[in-house]
């Protein structure tokens, strides 16, 4: 899973917090492990078109995957 996160960090004195940020986080997982990366925010909207692709990508292929399941499935069928 490919996702992007926005974050505001308060720091500075427990009783007058002041907030820093926002601060921009891309997470996914890769090969079993689990990562993020500070991104800038002048990178942000290629980053978001990235995520966009593949969350595309993601559907798709779960589309295809559905389809091939179900035709092999007809394909055992008529084998009968």
């Amino acid at each position: 899973m490919l996702q992007g996160v926005e974050r505001t960090i308060r720091q500075g004195h427990p009783k007058d917090p002041q907030k820093h940020g926002p601060y921009y986080q891309l997470s996914f997982t890769w090969r079993g492990k689990s990562r993020t990366r500070f991104v800038r925010a002048e990178r942000l909207a290629g980053i978001r078109e990235k995520i966009a692709s593949y969350k595309r990508f993601r559907e798709l292929t779960d589309e295809w995957v559905d389809l091939v399941v179900e035709l092999e499935q007809q394909e055992r069928e008529q084998a009968q």
